[in-house]
């Protein structure tokens, strides 16, 4: 269909790695992956992840405002509450 993948992950050469034309690597250990995954962390299995993508997605969400002069204000009034 020609849409681009984009990808954050711990393992930018996983099977959906190699399928994506762009990779955002987030250091972060796991119990699922052998070797070097990022800094050592006592919290029990991805959560250092989670939180670190977490944290990037934020930051991304506040860039991609200020580039198309989104607001908060206007934005939650536009947000599902599916609770």
């Amino acid at each position: 269909m020609g849409a681009q993948v984009g990808l954050m992950t711990i393992r930018a050469e996983s099977s959906i790695g190699q399928l994506s034309d762009i990779i955002l690597t987030i250091p972060a250990p796991t119990p699922k992956i052998t070797g070097d995954t990022g800094p050592p962390s006592i919290q029990p299995m991805g959560t250092l992840f989670e939180q670190g993508l977490l944290l990037t997605l934020d930051a991304f969400i506040i860039l991609l405002m200020d580039r198309c002069d989104k607001q908060t204000d206007r934005m939650f009034a536009r947000h599902a509450n599916m609770e």
